[in-house]
């Protein structure tokens, strides 16, 4: 299962004598436009795809862009909310560690739950945590060829332009 992307942008040499004759800096903002474009694809997809009660998990995903250089750029698409890994990977016996969750109480010296109508006192208990509900990766492998072919299709609309 791919976790990134890598985009070559085949045009041949018509591409490459243009690509080359436009500055550093200028090819530099022109490679994180196209790859921060074909993020956001791939950002539109993962919001549809994940799961939600208040959507502020859906509201958070986002695209960066982390690297850029003459020769290429680099975009994440990704959460800064707390619980976004847990929801993409589980967690517990269905997470990477693959061990149950063990609870203990904080302030007491006991757990205190009711279960059908009855309260019940423990000093802890094991949980097996939440199945991974991913939406990250499943949106990366649905949308990588039209990322992909959007990336393309930004570098040569703005080769053309500034070649223009």
């Amino acid at each position: 299962m791919p976790t990134a992307v890598q985009i070559r942008l085949l045009g041949g040499p018509k591409l490459k004598r243009e690509f080359s004759a436009i500055g550093a800096a200028i090819r530099g903002r022109l490679l994180a436009n196209a790859v921060l474009a074909g993020a956001l694809v791939v950002e539109g997809e993962a919001k549809r795809r994940v799961a939600r009660r208040t959507s502020t998990l859906a509201r958070s995903i986002s695209s960066i862009v982390t690297e850029r250089s003459a020769t290429g750029a680099k975009a994440t698409v990704g959460t800064n909310v707390e619980y976004g890994p847990f929801l993409e990977f589980g967690t517990g016996i269905h997470g990477p560690e693959r061990r149950p969750i063990i609870i203990r109480p904080r302030r007491r010296s006991a757990l205190r739950f009711q279960i059908g109508g009855r309260i019940i006192f423990a000093k802890q208990v094991e949980s097996p945590g939440i199945k991974p509900k991913p939406f990250l990766l499943p949106a990366l492998e649905a949308k990588a060829e039209a990322a992909s072919r959007k990336v393309s299709d930004v570098v040569w609309s703005q080769v053309r332009r500034i070649a223009a």
